[in-house]
């Protein structure tokens, strides 16, 4: 009887301990870190870094546009090249498509939190959307904004899963309609 009741007892142990496994759950042994370089600390998560974009946009004149539609529509990770390895095309893209508007100063701000790669590229089209009649029209435009991973600067408090920050500010001039490139 007694091996019986031991026998479920660790079966009914593994059982709870492979559910909490699979929850995220983990039994590490993290007794003393700092004193003891074979502690191995165990952590769950994905590392991340946020990267902004900040910028104006300004017609031909230098004169602000407000009410510019930005559509952030694709980021591409990039992996360094090495010895052995050239990239020729991007590791991963993801459609992003999030919207934003430039403010009556014709500025806009613009994050993104994300794993940190080689080479983060954003991909920005710029949208004139005022329909006013003889007020001019401006193109289209495209930009690509791109984040190194020497542009992260490593957050204060040393947290290894937040891997800091980049920032970048551009300047973006649209062009008038019928105006020749």
């Amino acid at each position: 009887m007694q091996q019986l009741s031991n026998y479920l007892n660790k079966s009914w142990t593994q059982l709870l301990s492979g559910l909490l496994m699979m929850l995220g759950f983990s039994a590490c042994n993290w007794e003393d870190p700092e004193n003891d370089p074979d502690t191995v600390i165990c952590m769950y998560g994905t590392p991340t870094a946020t990267f902004s974009i900040k910028g104006k946009v300004m017609n031909q004149d230098q004169q602000a546009l407000s009410g510019i539609r930005i559509i952030v529509a694709n980021r591409e990770k990039c992996q360094q090249a090495t010895t052995n390895f050239t990239p020729d095309h991007p590791v991963v893209s993801t459609p992003v498509n999030d919207t934003i508007y430039t403010d009556l100063e014709g500025k806009f701000t613009w994050h993104d939190g994300t794993l940190p790669s080689d080479t983060i590229r954003y991909e920005l089209q710029f949208h004139d959307t005022d329909t006013t009649p003889n007020e001019p029209h401006y193109r289209t435009d495209t930009v690509k904004v791109e984040f190194l991973d020497k542009n992260i600067i490593a957050h204060e408090t040393g947290n290894p899963w937040n891997r800091g920050k980049a920032e970048k500010t551009i300047e973006v001039i649209l062009k008038k309609e019928g105006d020749e490139q």
